[in-house]
């Protein structure tokens, strides 16, 4: 389970839009602590909001590379 003071610090730089420093964050508590499934989850959830949020949707409009648009 991930430490409260951890989570707290997540949680407020993820409403900041900071996924990056969420990231950074979570990594060093595993590289510290060892890794859940719980913190798993969480890096993947923010992984996947910030890559919907860098997306370019003027650049390429087959964001999701479907291979029937190519």
């Amino acid at each position: 389970m991930l430490n409260p003071e951890y989570f707290s610090e997540t949680n407020k730089l993820i409403a900041e839009r900071k996924f990056g420093d969420a990231l950074n964050l979570l990594k060093t508590y595993v590289k510290n602590n060892g890794n859940t499934a719980e913190i798993e989850a969480l890096i993947a959830q923010i992984q996947l909001s910030a890559d919907f949020e860098n997306r370019d949707i003027y650049g390429n409009t087959n964001l999701d590379m479907d291979p029937w648009f190519s």
